[in-house]
């Protein structure tokens, strides 16, 4: 006997696919600018105006805190612009890598022309693949609309020994577990 006004499983799980069929249709129609961002794994021929951001995450398996640390250097400036935060509830090293990047790159939005650097040789392979697994699937999503305000982004991997600062960034600096 159902108490009045419950609704059956099978109505709710109607419900539900269908509302992520239609969050997937919205979010899958972003436009995208022709010809101006370019996410890729290729080595492009990158503009003179460029702004370099490195990234670097942390991860605590135990409290699944994650800190987060990045450094910007703008070539025609010279300006060094360095930047952290953490979040609770993380729950892997490879999403606090792809929190760390977004981080960077609303902390980089003023600058038209990037390129995004990780030491995570697996994350930079993931986003310039352009498949979005489960995992990562919301914060890629943002880092997609993200990378519509730049007229030039490039995302590639940069060895650990050359993200030393941006990993002294983040606020829960140690080796990341990994």
């Amino acid at each position: 006997m159902d108490p009045v006004g419950a609704v059956s499983a099978s109505t709710v799980l109607h419900i539900a696919l269908s509302g992520a069929r239609e969050w997937q249709m919205v979010h899958d129609t972003i436009p995208v600018k022709p010809h101006t961002s370019t996410i890729t794994g290729n080595q492009p021929i990158f503009p003179p105006n460029l702004t370099l951001v490195n990234s670097d995450a942390s991860w605590f398996q135990e409290s699944s805190a994650a800190g987060f640390g990045w450094v910007l250097e703008e070539s025609q400036r010279g300006i060094l612009i360095e930047g952290s935060t953490h979040s609770d509830f993380v729950s892997s090293p490879f999403v606090a890598e792809a929190l760390a990047l977004r981080e960077a790159m609303v902390a980089v939005q003023h600058s038209p022309n990037v390129r995004m650097r990780s030491d995570n040789l697996k994350f930079i392979k993931t986003i310039n693949s352009k498949s979005f697994p489960m995992e990562l699937y919301g914060v890629l999503k943002d880092i997609k609309y993200l990378s519509l305000s730049f007229d030039f982004i490039f995302f590639s991997h940069v060895q650990r020994s050359c993200n030393v600062l941006a990993e002294k960034r983040s606020p829960l600096c140690h080796p990341t577990l990994y």
